[in-house]
């Protein structure tokens, strides 16, 4: 049951097209967004209501995706796949959250490391499990500059 002292979000399809900047018949919405815009309402979502992301740092953009993984204060472990048609991406199954403590993954790095070297970095979920989630090569080096250790 609505309010009924709160405002409506009523608006028309030409200013539902004009807001998302693109055109109704030819576009593709996820579903919860499709049933906004099929009742003629705003998402909530949407960047008129000041919805945006927060930008990266320009220190993290650099970083390839393992050492941003090794950065974080939690890694998050979860399936990411396609969802239908429209290509969006949504999380399958449950989600394992592992809290990170950055000192332990300094400290498990190799000290003696000379300025051109990379290693070999596996992320595991356990480290019992034996495959891992996640293998890249991480430079050192870059890796402690952008935690600023």
């Amino acid at each position: 049951m609505r309010n009924s002292g709160s405002k409506s979000k009523n608006v028309s399809l030409n200013q539902i097209a004009i807001i998302f900047s693109v055109d109704l018949d030819e576009a593709d919405f996820c579903k919860t967004c499709s049933d906004h815009v099929r009742k003629r309402n705003v998402p909530n979502l949407a960047a008129n209501y000041g919805f945006r992301y927060p930008e990266q740092p320009s220190c993290l953009s650099e970083l390839n995706d393992l050492e941003e993984r090794l950065v974080a204060l939690r890694i998050p472990f979860m399936q990411i796949r396609e969802l239908g048609r429209d290509r969006q991406y949504g999380i399958k199954g449950s989600v394992t959250n592992v809290p990170n403590d950055l000192h332990k993954s300094v400290d498990c790095l190799p000290r003696n490391v000379n300025d051109s070297a990379t290693i070999y970095v596996k992320l595991k979920k356990r480290l019992s499990f034996k495959l891992h989630f996640m293998y890249q090569c991480v430079d050192p080096i870059v890796f402690t500059v952008r935690l600023c250790i």
